[in-house]
C-alpha cells in the first residue's frame, strides 16, 4: 500500500524526499516503476550515526533511486550536532542548503513515524547525548518523531534547543509539502501516529493491522476516561 502511495501519482521532474526506518527500507524494496524522466530522489535529514546501514536515510534513498531508475541526491551531514551554532554554521555550506533547499521543494516526501519508548526513537534520541536527567524528561514527554523531530501529543515540538540542534527541514517545513506519506507498523507506534494525525503532519497514512487495531483501542480507553 505505501509503495503505491508512492508510485501511482509520479510524474517527471519531481522529487521525493524520505527519513528514515524499517518501515520505509520495506515500502521502497517494493517500489517499482518504469524510468520517469527527471525524477530526484533526497533526504529530509542527515545521516543517524547509530543505525544500521539498510534502514538509514542515505541507503533507503539509494534503493529508491535504483528501483525507479531515478537520481539520487545525498546529504552528507550528521542529523544532530552539538549545538546550534554547529548547526548553523553547517548550513551555510553550500552542499548541505542545496540539498535541503531540494527538499523543501520536493512533491512528495516519504517519513517514517516514530513512536513513545519505540526501539527505533530511542535510537534517534540516542543521537543527542542528553544528560541522564534532561533524557529522562523527554523520554517522558514525547509522543513520537518524524525526521529527529521530537513532538507531543498534539503534534508540537517539545523542546527547542534539542531541535536547534537538527540538520533537516523542521516539521513546519515538512507539512509544507504538498503530499507527505506516514509509514509506521507494529502496536508501538499508536502514540506517534495518533500524535502527527491530530497536527496533519502527514495527509497519507499507511500501517499495518497491529497498528490500527492499538490506536482503536487506545483511543477508545481515552475516551471512556474523559466521558
Amino acid at each position: 500500500a505505501a509503495a503505491n502511495a508512492v508510485t501511482s501519482e509520479l510524474k517527471p521532474n519531481q522529487t521525493i524526499a524520505i527519513s528514515w526506518g524499517r518501515g520505509l527500507e520495506a515500502t521502497v524494496l517494493h517500489c517499482k516503476k518504469e524510468s520517469i524522466p527527471g525524477l530526484k530522489i533526497t533526504q529530509l535529514m542527515g545521516a543517524l550515526s547509530n543505525v544500521g546501514t539498510s534502514v538509514s536515510a542515505d541507503d533507503i534513498g539509494r534503493t529508491l533511486a535504483r528501483n525507479l531508475n531515478a537520481t539520487f541526491v545525498p546529504f552528507n551531514a550528521p542529523v544532530v550536532v552539538s549545538n546550534q551554532k554547529i548547526r548553523n554554521s553547517l548550513l551555510e555550506e553550500s552542499q548541505i542548503s542545496q540539498v535541503l533547499d531540494l527538499a523543501r521543494h520536493a512533491n512528495i516526501a516519504l517519513v517514517g513515524i516514530g513512536s513513545h519508548a519505540s526501539s527505533s526513537s530511542e535510537m534517534v534520541l540516542d543521537e543527542f547525548h542528553l544528560p541522564e536527567k534532561e533524557r529522562s524528561l523527554i523520554g517522558a514527554e514525547y509522543a513520537g518523531d518524524i525526521a529527529a523531530r521530537f513532538y507531543n501529543n498534539a503534534g508540537k515540538i517539545i523542546n527547542a534547543v534539542m531541535d536547534s540542534r537538527v540538520i533537516g527541514l523542521s516539521l513546519e517545513e515538512i507539512r509544507k509539502i504538498p503530499r507527505v506519506i506516514g509509514v509506521a507498523n507494529g502496536t508501538e507506534k499508536v502514540l506517534g501516529v495518533i500524535g502527527a494525525a491530530r497536527a496533519k503532519l502527514v495527509d497519507a497514512l499507511v500501517i499495518d493491522l497491529a497498528c490500527a487495531n492499538s490506536i482503536l483501542k487506545f483511543l477508545a480507553t481515552t475516551e471512556a476516561v474523559s466521558a
